[in-house]
């Protein structure tokens, strides 16, 4: 069997990459089974044997989304076939072609795609408008949908991802959809095993994500307000590139004199990300999206408590090993963050078995029948 996965993003493209690494690994290698990689990012092609340049996918993409946007789907289908023409992609060489995120580059055959949709945020938290203005939204839908009809399987995270997908699109057949749990990056479990180093936790509470409204940055701000007053020495750790929503952040935390409490990184290595982990009091994810998230597995794995949003498939994901708070009520997050220090989380080592590589990497496989 052959399987060539079009990822024409880069190696940094946070979470979606990460997920696309964990596919790579858990594809590559199998004796019945030859993958290949095609984007338009060289740096990919250390990952696998075989590697596919492609060419003009900014431009490509462009187009694309137009169509999807005016429904002109036929046309979308054409401009695929020639994509893959002008990038001498043979596609009767493959058995599949696997999409690890949701683009608009489907061959016309629905038979050999497969698509992995993340979430449908854009449609259950329409109030946030990085995913839901009129033209994501209008676009999202479309190509959702189009997913829906030209895919041999749909991956989903969750079993609430499942079903979201099935109450908001005509699927001609709920088997398509598959549930993947994510799991942590190769990194994690790199350092999993080749390490046994132990860190003191100190009074750091920790939230890895990039600066977005739904990622709720100033609810966990204030929190932190109302913690200072009440003489708490915690220490708020962030990270994220610089934008206009980032610099709202900041001039909050300057006005309301927390700058000694928050610290901002523009940017942590695999082995910062990991000493935080180690050595935090918690990790908090007070984000509206879901319905699941992959900071606080990769938390989890290093022993780090972790604090996360009561909403959506949060629980499915973590059990009684999370602290659960409400992301709309600046309350709930203080209280969450009070419990963290003496947080005992139970059944631990069930949860963390169920982010095993192993088991990502068998459940994949079964969905490929190998």
């Amino acid at each position: 069997m052959k399987v060539l996965i079009v990822f024409p993003f880069s190696k940094t493209s946070t979470g979606i990459s990460s997920y696309t690494y964990s596919i790579v690994n858990a594809l590559k290698g199998q004796k019945k089974l030859n993958c290949e990689i095609a984007s338009n990012f060289t740096e990919w092609e250390t990952e696998v044997k075989k590697f596919k340049k492609l060419k003009y996918f900014k431009l490509f993409n462009f187009f694309a989304q137009l169509l999807i946007v005016v429904s002109f789907n036929n046309f979308l289908l054409k401009l695929n076939m020639f994509f893959f023409k002008i990038n001498n992609i043979i596609i009767s060489q493959y058995d599949y072609l696997f999409f690890t995120t949701a683009i608009p580059l489907f061959h016309i055959e629905s038979s050999k795609n497969i698509v992995s949709v993340h979430d449908l945020m854009h449609r259950y938290e329409p109030k946030f408008k990085e995913s839901s203005n009129y033209l994501t939204y209008n676009y999202r839908e479309k190509l959702y949908k189009l997913i829906g009809i030209k895919s041999k399987l749909i991956i989903m995270d969750s079993i609430l991802g499942k079903q979201q997908y099935l109450d908001s699109y005509l699927v001609d057949d709920s088997n398509k959809l598959k549930i993947l749990p994510f799991i942590a990056p190769t990194y994690i479990y790199d350092y999993i095993n080749s390490s046994s180093e132990i860190f003191d936790r100190e009074e750091i509470i920790f939230y890895p994500a990039s600066f977005w409204s739904h990622k709720n940055h100033f609810n966990l701000l204030k929190a932190f307000l109302i913690l200072k007053q009440e003489n708490y020495s915690l220490q708020l750790v962030l990270c994220g590139k610089k934008n206009s929503y980032r610099k709202k952040i900041e001039k909050f935390i300057i006005e309301n004199r927390i700058d000694d409490s928050v610290k901002i990184f523009d940017y942590l290595s695999n082995s910062e990300i990991i000493n935080f982990y180690k050595k935090s009091q918690a990790l908090i994810m007070p984000t509206f999206f879901g319905p699941t998230n992959i900071p606080p597995i990769e938390a989890l794995l290093l022993n780090c408590p972790i604090i996360v949003s009561n909403n959506y498939a949060m629980y499915e994901q973590f059990g009684d090993s999370a602290i659960y708070i409400d992301p709309n009520s600046v309350i709930s997050i203080v209280n969450g963050i009070k419990l963290s220090y003496n947080f005992i989380p139970y059944n631990i080592e069930n949860i963390k078995s169920k982010f095993s590589t192993e088991l990502f990497s068998n459940r994949l496989l079964s969905f490929l029948k190998i």
